[in-house]
């Protein structure tokens, strides 16, 4: 994975060679996992800043979009993906998450916890409306083969909390 200079309106922070803990503008945690042939973001953040512009500057590989469950501060960037994958039980809450409906509520959030924390931020610079991302549904058990890594889906009942890395494979 390619390291970048680290820039508001995210952290970045390696832990090893193919993970990376991304940290958004309102503390938001975000991780990149790089196999040999494509990468899985888990989770978007809260929508302040271009995430898949970040991740893109870090790998080259196609990026698998997966969400823990359907608050805004893990959704919110979806609209920069074409598609996610996420647990039937957050597929409403998620499709509605930064709608053009749904949008000023989740701005109103994002502006209150960047403003505790002594951040000011441009709503121009949020992510576009996600009416147009293609959701699919995940359970307990479904993998994702990344080339050399693993990720299993691991307790979804109330959103996928946790994906299991099998291990790096050689």
């Amino acid at each position: 994975m390619r390291h970048i200079a680290q820039k508001e309106p995210f952290w970045v922070c390696p832990i090893t060679s193919h993970i990376v803990r991304i940290i958004g503008a309102g503390q938001e945690n975000m991780t990149l996992i790089e196999g040999e042939n494509q990468a899985l973001l888990f989770d978007t953040g809260s929508g302040y800043g271009n995430i898949k512009c970040l991740c893109e500057k870090m790998t080259e590989k196609p990026i698998i979009v997966v969400a823990s469950h359907g608050h805004p501060d893990h959704v919110g960037g979806i609209g920069y993906f074409r598609e996610a994958y996420i647990h039937m039980g957050d597929l409403d809450m998620a499709s509605t998450v930064y709608s053009a409906k749904d949008r000023a509520a989740c701005e109103d959030m994002l502006s209150r916890q960047t403003r505790d924390v002594g951040l000011v931020i441009d709503m121009e610079d949020m992510a576009p409306d996600g009416d147009k991302v293609s959701w699919h549904v995940i359970k307990e058990g479904d993998r994702f083969e990344l080339g050399g890594t693993c990720l299993e889906v691991f307790y979804p009942q109330l959103g996928v909390k946790t994906l299991l890395d099998g291990g790096r494979r050689r």
